[in-house]
């Protein structure tokens, strides 16, 4: 009985509590409060590290003896940033990407940024002295960076909750954007560069002989296992999962045609270099590629695609044009999407079509 009464005395003085005009603004005045207190204890940590942070030499011996020290590459970054001797895009992707902070994006991803990148940390070390310090930093955030962005678009895409939402829409996009530029070209052999889950594929098996599939989720390349097998309708099918930015299942001079709708928008600009490269590897003499890609980056260079607009890379068409010219590819079209083609904003994205001469 006692428990009982205690407990309604409770219920009772709450509700009381809560009717009161003044409940509403002490809520809210308890909760600006606690975020304070979290913005407070964040921004105490950060400035800590930074305090802490040793000159750039003591960075450049260590990483002599401890090359595969992730930890060790950021601080360098870090006091090369407090010594005003790194340029001003590696300054803003440092920033932008809150590289220099310690409980970071890239640090959650620590262990995999490690191993993956071990080759390039040791190269790196190698070449570290004092006049090449600046230019080697400047490569390696830029190396974290991408490869960052891979894990987190990766582990981004892996439910398939999105993909069932915008398959309803691939008629019109297919009839409307994609296949009038495509028309005609050589459907033979098609490597699709993250098909989700195949929406895409299902149009495009209609019209090869053979699809190679490249996803680096492997629920994606399970989810396209499991709708198509290994042969539909004359048409076979290949699976693969790759590490993000390179197609080394797939062999040289092989494709007809290679096609990426709706997934490189999300694709740091450097990852879609490696691919450029790759595509033009594994291109026949003559065959076409079709890119959908971010255009946001003419708005905002060397920005973080998981704080923009729609999750855009910091990628251009000016920029897809540049890295097509120097790695021998020639631009064939670009148009640019926005309102009309469903796009949220202006520009926002850009179709490339690309041939290997």
């Amino acid at each position: 009985m006692p428990h009982h009464f205690g407990c309604a005395v409770k219920h009772f003085l709450k509700s009381q509590i809560q009717s009161t005009k003044l409940y509403g603004p002490l809520r809210e005045a308890r909760q600006w409060l606690r975020e304070a207190r979290s913005r407070s204890q964040a921004w105490w940590q950060i400035t800590k590290w930074h305090m802490n942070l040793k000159p750039s030499s003591f960075y450049v011996d260590s990483l002599h003896q401890s090359p595969g020290s992730l930890e060790s590459w950021i601080s360098l970054a870090g006091a090369l940033t407090h010594e005003n001797n790194l340029d001003s895009d590696t300054v803003e992707l440092l920033k932008n990407h809150k590289m220099l902070e310690p409980h970071s994006v890239t640090m959650r991803y620590k262990d995999e940024l490690s191993r993956t990148l071990a080759v390039d940390f040791r190269h790196a070390a190698a070449r570290l002295t004092k006049a090449t310090t600046r230019d080697v930093a400047k490569e390696i955030v830029q190396k974290l960076v991408a490869k960052k962005t891979i894990f987190q678009c990766r582990d981004s895409h892996t439910e398939g909750g999105y993909y069932a939402d915008a398959e309803p829409y691939m008629d019109q996009q297919w009839d409307k954007i994609i296949y009038p530029l495509i028309r005609g070209y050589d459907f033979s052999t098609v490597l699709e560069l993250a098909p989700g889950h195949g929406r895409n594929t299902e149009k495009l098996r209609r019209l090869a002989k053979e699809m190679h599939l490249v996803d680096v989720n492997s629920t994606c390349i399970e989810a396209c296992r499991t709708r198509f097998g290994m042969e539909r309708d004359g048409c076979q099918f290949f699976y693969y999962v790759n590490d993000g930015n390179f197609l080394s299942s797939i062999k040289e001079a092989s494709i007809s045609l290679v096609y990426s709708f709706d997934s490189m928008v999300h694709f740091d600009k450097l990852v879609v270099k490696d691919y450029l490269t790759e595509f033009k590897r594994v291109m026949r003499p003559g065959a076409f590629g079709f890119v959908h890609h971010s255009n946001y980056g003419a708005i905002r260079p060397n920005s973080n695609w998981a704080t923009n607009y729609g999750t855009r890379s910091d990628l251009s068409a000016q920029l897809f044009a540049e890295y097509c010219k120097e790695i021998g590819l020639r631009l064939v079209h670009q148009r640019l999407l926005g309102l009309q083609d469903w796009i949220g904003m202006e520009g926002l994205d850009c179709i490339s079509v690309f041939q290997k001469l």
